[in-house]
């Protein structure tokens, strides 16, 4: 296997388990914040779909569709709408993608659009929090969006799941990231501390 599809199985795989198993922290701990079984006014998986695709790229997208996935099959949801759950993954996945591209092509922080490269020395918190916010409402969209073309599986469009949906997504992935920036400064200042 050449090093390029190792390096792109890689990240479909590390986005995959990074998703499942943040959803899986998600619902053992923090399942008093849900709405519907997808949907939270704090989700924690939104950091794995923020930060995967900011750390692989686009095939990240590919990685949180497996995860979608796989979270369904622990969630039993494939047995009663396995259409919708292949939509819902498919939906997950292109927010991921789409996000980047869009943000590619406005950031001064991302050059190339077909491969974009990220310089992570010179991003900022601000630059983190609106990713997050992009991501957030496109994945909110796109969802909606599949409620809409799929009513049988008896989720609502309304203002009100959109707006949980997004406020969700968006203080699951910049909370981590802020909590994660902490962590890091503390580490940082034991180890400067012992030396």
């Amino acid at each position: 296997m050449g090093s390029k599809v190792k390096e792109i199985a890689n990240a479909i795989a590390i986005s995959a388990v990074a998703y499942v198993a943040l959803f899986g922290f998600h619902h053992a701990i923090f399942n008093v914040f849900d709405v519907t079984s997808r949907t939270a006014v704090f989700f924690i998986p939104a950091a794995a779909r923020v930060f995967c695709t900011l750390i692989f790229g686009y095939w990240a997208g590919a990685g949180i569709v497996l995860g979608t996935i796989a979270n369904s099959i622990m969630l039993a949801d494939l047995d009663d709408q396995p259409h919708y759950i292949w939509l819902l993954a498919f939906s997950a996945g292109l927010a991921c993608s789409l996000s980047l591209l869009l943000w590619a092509l406005v950031s001064r922080r991302v050059s190339g659009v077909l491969a974009p490269e990220i310089d992570f020395f010179s991003i900022t918190w601000a630059d983190i929090l609106g990713f997050s916010v992009l991501q957030a409402v496109l994945n909110s969209t796109l969802n909606h969006l599949l409620f809409f073309m799929v009513p049988d599986y008896q989720l609502e469009v309304s203002a009100y799941l959109f707006s949980v949906m997004f406020v969700g997504d968006l203080s699951g992935a910049f909370l981590v990231f802020i909590a994660g920036n902490l962590a890091y400064s503390l580490w940082l200042r034991v180890r400067a501390r012992r030396g």
